[in-house]
């Protein structure tokens, strides 16, 4: 009888769209709050996660509706409850991805990330979807402050060892997003031996891929699916710890990065990967350019090798930022030293560089960087002149003249470098281009995990980062509650269970 008085909420001809799904979630809120059935409050949990996950303002009603505190109560009551811990950090990761400003406040005034690090010390505990939840949480500065206020940074390092691929993944984007355009939380993790646990990270899951696209057996795409998000992550992580301070990059040279990196970049097959490498190396190269030139550079001269030769190959990428990044990393070791500009010159970047200037169209990015890059490498080196094919290199040079770009500024200062070296003039003074340089990576909100569930609802494919979730409610049914109540009368009526 009150299953049926339920539905009639529901069934009423008047009922508007925002009132059917205000009554839905306020009914799962009950349910949640007063239950102590814990199979209840998962499906209840599930509901919700349904509904939010349709539209940012469904979304948004759910917080306005007090859901917040009803759940996070409900995860400290029911904390030994796997499954309903499971239930209850997908709906605050759907939560905080459909409504991320509003939502992200009112988890930050229960200090949510607090009370998940307690949940994340029990031994059964679902890492992977409070790791989720964590993720989302993240993306917002209020939660990565409050993560200095518990232990949560340590146990998501302790993770990245976790058998669970999928833990890993988790972690690792969480690590990502916590350590985003915050030095105090970067420092942390660099106080608790995070760089060489990402290097190891990016160095195993970089030959399990290659040794996958190498060999002629067939290849488990699900392993795959999981391994480059991964691995993406973890690199991103690498690359905020190396973007704030000095002492990030120190490590990464001494931890040998500069080699696990350089591997990287030749043989990953993702494009985000290998862009976010690029991140890496041009945030240490910076660093080396802004740091007393005479301080700590013996560390790094045997690493440089690789970094160098690694950065020209990227000039052949297709990926926009990718070629702009390798560009503004080899004009800062320009900047370093007269030996680097060589070293550089050596790997024949000089004719990538020439080639680009003369294919680029006008006002092209491609372009200006490949013009300041070849300008940096014959200023700050005069013997790189002897690299230069004269005649077909200034031909290129001088068809993009009298363009009015910046491309044209470049080549202009470029020709005019080649003359005073040809003649033993004295070169003029350059300002040199601006520097590039990511203070990181911005933050990414996850897509929710979705796993079989006891109840019967359609097969789902776990997304990729950054992918949508499917929702068991849709966008049509939701907008026409009056099919709704008739599909679940005449389900009644049929003595149907599910």
């Amino acid at each position: 009888k009150k299953e049926k008085e339920k539905e009639q909420v529901f069934v009423d001809e008047t009922t508007t769209e925002e009132e059917w799904f205000r009554n839905k979630i306020k009914l799962s809120l009950n349910t949640i709050e007063t239950t102590d059935n814990t199979n209840k409050a998962r499906h209840a949990c599930d509901d919700l996660c349904e509904i939010v996950s349709v539209s940012a303002r469904q979304a948004e009603v759910a917080g306005e509706l007090g859901s917040v505190p009803v759940i996070m109560n409900a995860l400290e009551k029911m904390s030994k409850e796997p499954k309903f811990i499971k239930s209850a950090c997908k709906l605050i990761a759907c939560m905080i991805r459909e409504a991320d400003t509003q939502n992200q406040q009112l988890f930050a005034s229960v200090e949510c990330v607090p009370r998940l690090s307690k949940l994340l010390e029990i031994e059964e505990s679902p890492k992977k979807y409070i790791c989720t939840a964590l993720h989302n949480l993240f993306s917002d500065p209020s939660h990565q402050h409050q993560s200095l206020d518990c232990p949560i940074i340590p146990q998501l390092l302790d993770l990245l060892t976790n058998e669970d691929i999928q833990v890993v993944n988790a972690a690792c984007g969480s690590l990502h997003n916590v350590s985003c355009d915050n030095i105090e939380t970067q420092q942390v993790c660099i106080d608790k031996d995070s760089i060489p646990k990402l290097l190891s990270i990016i160095q195993s899951f970089t030959k399990e891929l290659y040794s996958s696209s190498s060999r002629h057996e067939e290849i488990d795409q699900d392993r795959v699916d999981i391994v480059i998000p991964t691995l993406t992550y973890a690199v991103a992580c690498l690359q905020n710890l190396t973007s704030g301070n000095w002492v990030g990059r120190k490590t990464f040279f001494e931890k040998k990065g500069t080699k696990i990196i350089s591997y990287t970049i030749k043989k990953s097959p993702d494009v985000s990967t290998i862009r976010g490498c690029v991140g890496v190396f041009l945030n240490v190269c910076t660093g080396l350019a802004s740091v007393n030139k005479a301080e700590k550079i013996s560390e790094t001269t045997e690493n440089l090798k690789s970094l160098i030769t690694s950065l020209v190959s990227c000039l052949k990428s297709e990926d926009l930022r990718t070629f702009i990044w390798s560009c503004s990393a080899l004009e800062s070791l320009c900047r370093v030293k007269k030996e680097y500009a060589g070293m550089i010159a050596e790997e024949n970047a000089l004719q990538h560089l020439s080639k680009i200037i003369s294919e680029s169209p006008l006002r092209d990015k491609r372009g200006k960087a490949a013009a300041s890059t070849m300008r940096d490498i014959l200023y700050y080196n005069p013997d790189n002149l002897q690299y230069v094919t004269a005649n077909s290199l200034q031909e290129h040079i001088k068809s993009k003249l009298g363009q009015g770009d910046a491309c044209a500024k470049y080549c202009s200062d470029i020709l005019t470098i080649i003359d005073c070296l040809k003649n033993n003039k004295p070169l003029p003074v350059i300002v040199s281009s601006e520097d590039l340089s990511p203070a990181g990576r911005t933050p990414v909100v996850a897509a929710v995990p979705v796993e079989e569930s006891t109840r019967t609802q359609p097969e789902f494919k776990i997304p990729m980062p950054g992918a949508r979730r499917k929702s068991f409610l849709t966008r049509d049914i939701l907008k026409t509650p009056r099919k709704w109540a008739s599909a679940l009368t005449s389900r009644s009526s049929k003595g149907d269970d599910s």
